[in-house]
């Protein structure tokens, strides 16, 4: 609209992929930001959150509530959803080029010449740190992430389920997100790096899992430091 050039350079082969983000969503910025998203990109909706405290006592929160009006959010399928945002960008004029991985200022084509620039290399920006912006992040603030694609272990199809506790998981939580319209689940956890020092977030993890009866195939994982 203001008449700028638009270069978005992607590190990765194919657009989302692999996912790194659960991508549970709030409706609320959905209708904000993108109100027109293809119903191909949604993998789930979520209807109720599904809140386990320490002692095992539960809480719920549902849609149907009046202040929610029935809209409380979706789960994301990531490489449909990036993919058509960028071919939404391209669209609109922009050149996007994969795959281009950004390290450095020197790595950025043309960078004297760009009146702004976005870099979007993490919580520990190479970039960030080769202009001094960032800002060192204590251990108790960057999380060890560990997370199962995994089939249900009776969970509703729409909802989430969060668990906190000192014994199952020290200073963290762990979360379960409906995908694939609930034939999936998203099954992580994430503890502070102090607690993962002590004792590595994946024994957590599966004592978790065996507690609670997750005995499934696990059709994907990943893992890595969330910045909180």
């Amino acid at each position: 609209k203001n008449g700028a050039s638009v270069d978005v350079y992607d590190a990765k082969e194919r657009p989302g992929w692999p996912p790194n983000s659960t991508n549970g969503i709030s409706w609320f910025w959905v209708e904000k930001f993108i109100p027109d998203i293809p119903a191909a990109c949604i993998s789930a909706r979520i209807n109720s959150v599904r809140l386990v405290g320490p002692s095992g006592v539960e809480g719920v929160l549902r849609a149907n509530n009046p202040i929610l009006k029935d809209r409380m959010g979706v789960v994301l399928d990531e490489p449909k959803t990036i993919e058509w945002l960028q071919a939404e960008a391209v669209k609109h004029g922009a050149n996007v080029r994969r795959p281009v991985r950004i390290n450095r200022l020197a790595d950025i084509p043309d960078y004297s010449m760009h009146t702004a620039t976005v870099i979007a290399d993490g919580w520990a920006s190479k970039v960030g740190t080769e202009v001094g912006l960032t800002t060192p992040l204590r251990d108790d603030d960057r999380h060890s992430g560990f997370e199962y694609v995994m089939e249900p272990n009776g969970e509703a199809p729409d909802e989430i389920v969060l668990w906190f506790g000192t014994r199952k998981v020290p200073k963290g939580y762990i979360w379960s997100f409906p995908q694939d319209n609930g034939k999936l689940r998203r099954v992580g956890i994430g503890i502070p790096l102090s607690e993962h020092r002590i004792r590595p977030v994946d024994r957590y993890f599966q004592d978790f899992l065996r507690q609670q009866g997750y005995r499934g195939p696990v059709y994907a994982r990943e893992g890595g430091v969330i910045p909180t």
